[in-house]
């Protein structure tokens, strides 16, 4: 048997979707602070690696867009939360009156500046010596750069850092809402989805930037390795030095370009690494921009606080909401909950005395001010002037009432009703 949400499970909600989107705005910026910082220039600029380096940065930059995203729709969405906490604590009379919730101020997206791989490292390969004019450009990416922006950016901020639990730690949020049965709940239960898909979708995206960013540092090195080791055994009078963005070759005798072909020009060209420039690993990517549509609506919720004292909130043009509706399914559904006897009238719940005539209260209902509550679904709350039309839970001291809910969908039909103190 389920029970209905008080503004506590609402209000532990909320904090942990905001202390979330604060970790998570955190290690985006770590990560884009390394990126932009010592990581610049990573990948060089030879020929064939220009593709890959317009995919690296065009996905670095949706990757940190999106996880720019992903905490503000935490932030939001704990916002929206904070209100529905508020509102209860306002219409079951919660003293002391709360102050109403500040909502957070977005981000303004601050991380900006681009993600620069391409580089202009110079030639790749510089020959010292006699005899060689001039040399053709190889690969000439900065390894230490690429090191670097493997492990102190994408691992560290990003793969082995809590933005890898992001998706788990939404899902224990949604566990405060789990045996309730609040008519609210599936929507709640929906936007936390669409925050942990996206949280998911990041985290994965992580481990293929962290992994092709290291596949192409580790196979750009054991090329120069090759290049190193042909040369030398092809050459007995070269020097070869392997240098994070070059190979330096220093000659005691004179060297022609002929002499590079094999050793330099055709290892290249066999070489693994340029398999891996050419294999588009980018396009394996999930699709953040679908994610970053989809925290685009979670921050489009409306955030509705209820006015003290009054029930007035932003009615949602309550004018052009129909009155509520009683059938016999939901008068079954209020009994069971809130009339004495009923099957799940526990402690929890608040209790209408049973004389009152539930189609009355809600045709009495037509005349307050049907409150928005972003989900769906409609608030109408009633004081009675001249009579006590039930009891507040037992938890919360039984006291006599005057002030009763009516929560109605769109068209009108009763979701569920029960006097002010339930919970």
């Amino acid at each position: 048997m389920g029970w209905e949400i008080d503004a506590k499970d609402y209000e532990r909600a909320a904090k942990q979707c905001h202390d979330l989107a604060t970790t998570v705005l955190s290690r985006v910026g770590g990560l884009h602070k390394e990126l932009t910082g010592s990581c610049t220039g990573m990948a060089g600029d030879y020929s064939t690696t220009l593709q890959w380096i317009s995919d690296y940065e065009s996905a670095t930059v949706k990757w940190v867009s999106t996880g720019t995203l992903l905490s503000d729709a935490l932030n939001h969405y704990g916002d929206v939360l904070a209100a529905m906490a508020y509102n209860w604590d306002i219409v079951n009379q919660t003293l002391p009156v709360p102050d109403p919730p500040v909502p957070t101020a977005p981000s303004g997206n601050p991380y900006t500046l681009p993600h620069t791989a391409k580089g202009s490292n110079g030639d790749g390969l510089e020959i010292k010596g006699v005899g060689l004019s001039k040399v053709e450009p190889i690969p000439n990416g900065d390894t230490d750069k690429l090191l670097k922006a493997k492990d102190q950016a994408w691992l560290s901020q990003a793969v082995q850092s809590e933005l890898a639990t992001a998706g788990d730690r939404i899902k224990e949020i949604g566990y405060n809402f789990d045996h309730s049965a609040e008519d609210n709940v599936d929507d709640i239960k929906q936007k936390l989805k669409a925050l942990q898909n996206a949280a998911e979708a990041l985290a994965d995206a992580s481990e293929l930037m962290e992994s092709s960013v290291g596949e192409y540092g580790t196979t750009l090195g054991n090329l120069r390795s090759s290049i190193k080791q042909s040369l030398e055994q092809k050459i007995s009078s070269v020097t070869v030095t392997v240098e994070p963005a070059k190979i330096r070759v220093v000659c005691a005798a004179p060297i022609f370009s002929k002499d590079l072909e094999d050793p330099v020009y055709t290892t290249v060209t066999t070489s693994k690494f340029s398999v891996v420039v050419i294999s588009l690993p980018f396009a394996k990517l999930p699709d953040l921009d679908f994610h970053a549509s989809q925290l685009q609506q979670v921050i489009a919720v409306k955030i509705i606080l209820t006015e003290e004292n009054s029930g007035a909130g932003d009615s949602g043009g309550g004018s052009s909401i129909p009155p509520p509706s009683l059938n016999a399914e939901s008068e079954a559904y209020v009994r069971s909950k809130h009339y004495p006897g009923g099957s799940q009238n526990t402690v929890r719940k608040s209790t209408f005395h049973a004389d009152e005539d539930p189609y009355a209260l809600v045709a009495a209902a037509a005349n307050s001010p049907a409150i928005d509550q972003g989900d769906g679904s409609y608030m109408r709350v009633v004081t009675v002037p001249d009579r006590y039309i039930g009891n507040e839970s037992k938890m919360r001291g039984a006291a006599a009432t005057q002030t009763y809910v009516v929560i109605q969908d769109r068209f009108g039909g009763v979701l569920t009703m029960h006097p002010a103190g339930d919970g």
